[in-house]
Protein backbone atom coordinates (compact mmCIF):
# COMPACT_ATOMS: atom_id res chain seq x y z
CA UNK A 1 0.00 0.00 0.00
CA UNK A 2 2.83 2.40 0.85
CA UNK A 3 4.41 1.55 -2.50
CA UNK A 4 1.18 2.53 -4.27
CA UNK A 5 1.04 5.80 -2.33
CA UNK A 6 4.64 6.54 -3.32
CA UNK A 7 3.83 5.80 -6.96
CA UNK A 8 0.85 8.18 -6.80
CA UNK A 9 3.00 10.95 -5.35
CA UNK A 10 5.67 10.43 -7.99
CA UNK A 11 3.04 10.50 -10.73
CA UNK A 12 1.58 13.73 -9.36
CA UNK A 13 5.05 15.21 -9.17
CA UNK A 14 5.72 14.30 -12.78
CA UNK A 15 2.36 15.28 -14.23
CA UNK A 16 1.00 17.82 -11.79
CA UNK A 17 -2.54 17.74 -10.50
CA UNK A 18 -4.11 18.60 -13.82
CA UNK A 19 -5.83 21.67 -12.40
CA UNK A 20 -3.09 24.07 -13.41
CA UNK A 21 -2.00 23.82 -17.01
CA UNK A 22 0.54 25.81 -18.93
CA UNK A 23 4.24 26.49 -19.02
CA UNK A 24 4.38 28.26 -15.64
CA UNK A 25 2.26 25.76 -13.74
CA UNK A 26 3.74 24.46 -10.50
CA UNK A 27 3.48 20.77 -9.64
CA UNK A 28 0.92 20.10 -6.92
CA UNK A 29 3.45 17.94 -5.05
CA UNK A 30 6.73 19.45 -3.91
CA UNK A 31 10.08 17.66 -4.01
CA UNK A 32 9.96 17.66 -0.20
CA UNK A 33 6.62 15.80 -0.35
CA UNK A 34 8.24 13.30 -2.71
CA UNK A 35 11.07 12.68 -0.28
CA UNK A 36 8.64 12.34 2.62
CA UNK A 37 6.63 9.79 0.61
CA UNK A 38 9.83 7.83 -0.08
CA UNK A 39 10.77 7.90 3.61
CA UNK A 40 7.25 6.85 4.60
CA UNK A 41 7.29 3.95 2.12
CA UNK A 42 10.66 2.69 3.40
CA UNK A 43 9.53 3.05 7.03
CA UNK A 44 6.40 1.01 6.37
CA UNK A 45 8.49 -1.61 4.58
CA UNK A 46 10.85 -1.77 7.55
CA UNK A 47 7.88 -2.07 9.92
CA UNK A 48 6.54 -4.99 7.86
CA UNK A 49 9.92 -6.74 8.02
CA UNK A 50 10.07 -6.19 11.78
CA UNK A 51 6.56 -7.59 12.19
CA UNK A 52 7.47 -10.69 10.15
CA UNK A 53 10.58 -11.23 12.27
CA UNK A 54 8.61 -10.87 15.50
CA UNK A 55 6.01 -13.32 14.22
CA UNK A 56 8.74 -15.86 13.43
CA UNK A 57 10.30 -15.41 16.86
CA UNK A 58 6.94 -15.85 18.55
CA UNK A 59 6.16 -18.96 16.51
CA UNK A 60 9.52 -20.50 17.41
CA UNK A 61 8.98 -19.67 21.07
CA UNK A 62 5.57 -21.31 20.97
CA UNK A 63 6.94 -24.41 19.24
CA UNK A 64 9.66 -24.64 21.86
CA UNK A 65 7.22 -24.15 24.75
CA UNK A 66 4.86 -26.82 23.44
CA UNK A 67 7.68 -29.25 22.74
CA UNK A 68 7.11 -29.32 18.98
CA UNK A 69 10.42 -27.82 17.90
CA UNK A 70 11.84 -31.15 16.71
CA UNK A 71 8.67 -31.92 14.74
CA UNK A 72 8.99 -28.59 12.94
CA UNK A 73 12.70 -29.16 12.22
CA UNK A 74 11.94 -32.63 10.86
CA UNK A 75 9.23 -31.13 8.66
CA UNK A 76 11.73 -28.63 7.26
CA UNK A 77 14.23 -31.39 6.48
CA UNK A 78 11.57 -33.27 4.51
CA UNK A 79 10.94 -30.35 2.13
Amino acid sequence: MADQQLHAVLTQLELGSGSEMGPGAQPSITPKAEQMARIDERQKYQDALDAALNLSKTRLGLLRALGHMQDWLDELKGK
